[in-house]
């Protein structure tokens, strides 16, 4: 519920004037006053993580050591925090991934990619991910660098979440 002083609060924002700029790209901006993460331990890798792909499904081949042979608990941390969640308009992120300079580097991109996946074996089955993610992932990070410039926050104690679907 969007209740204040709950586990988790958040609310639409309602445009007072129509947004200019970048911000006309932007379709919803939802202020999130209270959230909660939780981050479990379940084992270690050397070298390489495991790593979940925007599907959660992308998995490099990495086997993780579990904490113990047969683990009753795991080493768990809560997170309490704010946040913002920007939804872009369809529509523009559909035209900018048919801009020509777009299409080129991301194929560029997708090259690159599968000479990675070549070097370590990986399967067909796992797919670049697109110029889409590519520039939100980007962009999230400078609007994160904003956040800790213009709050005092650090990096390091900022999180993303991008959530893309192909174009």
């Amino acid at each position: 519920d969007d209740v204040p002083y709950s586990a988790f609060h958040a609310r639409k924002l309602v445009w007072t004037e129509k947004p200019t700029g970048a911000m006309a790209r932007v379709r919803d901006v939802v202020l999130v006053h209270r959230l909660r993460q939780v981050t479990a331990q379940v084992g270690f890798t050397r070298f390489e993580p495991i790593t979940a792909g925007i599907d959660g499904e992308l998995a490099l081949n990495v086997r993780r050591a579990p904490l113990s042979r047969e683990p009753r608990w795991v080493p768990a941390v809560e997170n309490q925090g704010e946040g913002v969640f920007l939804a872009f308009r369809q529509e523009d992120l559909d035209a900018w991934e048919k801009r020509p300079g777009v299409q080129k580097r991301q194929k560029q991109l997708a090259q690159a990619f599968e000479h990675w996946k070549a070097a370590r074996s990986m399967p067909d089955s796992f797919k670049f991910v697109g110029a889409r993610y590519v520039m939100l992932h980007s962009l999230s990070h400078l609007l994160l660098a904003a956040v800790a410039l213009e709050c005092g926050y650090s990096c390091s104690s900022i999180c993303e979440r991008v959530y893309s679907t192909p174009g």
